[in-house]
């Protein structure tokens, strides 16, 4: 299970640790884990806008980038082209957008840093749009085919 390292002291001035990220982090809710490194946890976004949809969370508490140590950012960090690979590959997509929204006026709604990392087609193709909560039929099919694109150096990560 993922860790949440958190004590009153080095929370982020402002870091909310009921938020919703730092919940799956600590195991208390679910969620449709793709794969697990010591400074990071990759997952299915809940509200896709299409199938493939990732997200990609420090283990550390932290508000947005901003917040980040730079150890901790080196940590999430190098594991962000392996998610950005495995979505790129199980999609079939030929490119993928990366967005960190830091800040409400910038769009960002959970105040624990994260990446999207989202599968983009071709003007005319389609990436199966989902509209509204993944369902788990199609989240864990296709967990099941992200993790079959992972080096298999990580297979322990994901279990």
């Amino acid at each position: 299970m993922a860790e949440l390292a958190t004590t009153e002291s080095n929370l982020p001035e402002g870091y909310d640790n009921g938020n919703i990220f730092a919940k799956i982090l600590r195991g208390e809710i679910p969620s449709y884990k793709v794969f697990e490194t010591d400074h990071a946890y990759a997952m299915l976004d809940a509200f896709p806008v299409t199938r493939f949809h990732c997200l990609i969370i420090p283990k550390a508490p932290s508000i947005d980038a901003s917040d980040l140590s730079p150890e901790n950012a080196a940590g999430f960090f190098k594991d962000l082209p392996m998610l950005v690979s495995i979505v790129k590959k199980a999609s079939g997509a030929p490119a993928v957008k990366v967005i960190s929204n830091c800040g409400a006026e910038a769009g960002q709604e959970v105040f624990h840093t994260h990446f999207h990392i989202i599968p983009k087609f071709k003007k005319g193709e389609s990436g199966q749009s989902s509209s509204g909560m993944v369902n788990s039929e199609e989240a864990t099919e296709s967990v099941t085919l992200l993790r079959a694109q992972m080096p298999k150096v990580a297979d322990s990560q994901t279990e």
